[in-house]
């Protein structure tokens, strides 16, 4: 599964840092960046990618976005995305990437589901997201090849998977913070990502948290 590929928009490298400082929003990235590339039928089992937003509703709208904070281009052919449902924590598979599907350094990605009606993406999956992940609670992780996570963001109290602490439920858009442009990674869901119903988070953006 996974389709459609769109080419992505250049953005500035970036590096993860912990417990940074808040600050106001920031625009949308829009520098080249010129990585060099891995060899195509290499399969990446170690690399550290995160899930950077995850819009919960409206239907036709959900979207989630993933974040490259290495200096280097990840190949993610044969990685998931898995929503885990808050209720006996029974995973179903979002997305699958296909083949020579690469995130470049310090750039997004953004995924949708074969449902969308959005037209800002890079990847559309061949599954429909009507009902997953749901705005209530529940949790979405990214899963390498060799079934080790690399990153994972949990809303609500019955959220089944996340770090630390999981972020605020019910919630139209979760972002993950950003701090001078530099994406704060701490390993907790509820001091990483901040969320709302009334401001309309954009992808590509570096959100700054209050």
């Amino acid at each position: 599964p996974g389709a459609n590929v769109k080419t992505d928009e250049p953005d500035i490298p970036a590096t993860k840092k912990e417990n940074s400082p808040a600050e106001t929003n920031t625009a949308a990235d829009n520098s080249p960046a010129a990585p060099i590339n891995p060899p195509e039928d290499e399969v990446d089992t170690a690399s550290e990618i995160v899930i950077s937003k995850i819009r919960l509703s409206p239907t036709g709208g959900k979207y989630i976005e993933l974040y490259n904070p290495t200096n280097r281009l990840v190949n993610l052919a044969k990685w998931k995305l898995e929503y885990v449902v808050s209720s006996g924590g029974k995973e179903s598979v979002l997305n699958e990437f296909a083949a020579k599907q690469m995130i470049a350094p310090g750039r997004f990605l953004v995924i949708v589901g074969a449902d969308s009606t959005g037209k800002d993406y890079d990847v559309k999956s061949s599954n429909n997201w009507q009902n997953t992940p749901a705005k209530k609670t529940g949790a979405v992780r990214l899963v390498r090849p060799n079934g080790t996570k690399s990153d994972a963001i949990g809303w609500g109290k019955e959220a089944q998977d996340f770090e630390k602490t999981a972020a605020a439920g019910n919630k139209d858009i979760l972002w993950r913070c950003f701090a001078a442009g530099v994406i704060v990674d701490g390993n907790d869901n509820t001091a990483d990502f901040d969320g709302n119903d009334a401001e309309l988070i954009e992808p590509r953006t570096r959100p700054n948290c209050p």
